[in-house]
């Protein structure tokens, strides 16, 4: 995926992580539902910085619905912005559909497939079906795990992703979050890592505070991301009553 012509292959591989199927605040999602009858909803803002430019996306919608015990579907519709010193700010679009079904559902383990549609256009100038898989282990205030998958990019370069994760509950409200991310282009010798540190805070009112930032680069020829970020406000409430 592609912001503009100005954007480097970390942020593809940011993009692919992050944009399509997002585990907010991290790159990385994880393997649980939200449950049957319940949403999730989040208002937030995404921020890549490359060399002097920096592209910021505010999604209009961004929900998460649990249709049945281990099965949601989930929709993002996001305006993005491309800000430079030597240009005007571009503006564009995107939208993505997923599925998240977890077949593995336990105290310790846990395990989900969540295949996505990217369509990005004009912004990406192109549509992408995301098949990534993650697989969890947790284990009293720790959890572990990995999201790792194939991108198909109908208009470019397919490419494969992974990331591992790991999140401590310091207390009831409070968990932090680090992660390792990185991937490859299909075909070329464009590749791309990162790191994130993240927190989500449960607070008083009800809503999570979720946060997150860290570097990136392209190991091909060392262009660096010197940053990515994330600040959004999640809700979980019920739509429906499961009886």
């Amino acid at each position: 995926m592609r912001y503009s012509s100005r954007c480097s292959f970390p942020a593809i591989v940011m993009l692919a992580i992050g944009t399509a199927h997002a585990g907010p605040p991290l790159l990385s999602d994880d393997p649980h539902t939200v449950g049957p009858g319940r949403v999730e909803a989040i208002v937030a803002a995404t921020a890549f910085g490359f060399e002097d430019s920096a592209n910021v996306a505010v999604p209009l919608v961004d929900l998460t619905v649990g249709l049945f015990e281990g099965f949601d579907v989930a929709v993002a519709l996001s305006p993005a912005f491309t800000v430079s010193p030597d240009a005007p700010v571009e503006t564009r679009g995107a939208a993505s559909l997923g599925l998240k079904w977890q077949p593995l559902r336990g105290d310790h383990w846990n395990a989900s497939f969540t295949p996505t549609v990217s369509l990005n256009a004009p912004l990406l100038d192109e549509t992408n079906v995301l098949l990534p898989v993650q697989i969890e282990y947790g284990w009293k205030r720790l959890s572990l795990g990995v999201d790792g998958g194939y991108v198909v990019d109908l208009d470019h370069s397919d490419l494969w992703f992974v990331a591992v994760y790991g999140g401590w509950s310091t207390s009831e409200s409070l968990t932090v979050l680090a992660e390792l991310w990185g991937g490859r282009a299909r075909g070329d010798e464009r590749s791309a890592a990162g790191l994130t540190l993240g927190l989500d805070w449960v607070m008083p009112w009800g809503p999570h505070l979720l946060a997150s930032c860290g570097p990136g680069f392209e190991t091909s020829v060392g262009r660096r991301v010197r940053w990515a970020a994330y600040l959004g406000l999640q809700w979980d409430f019920a739509l429906w009553s499961r009886d």
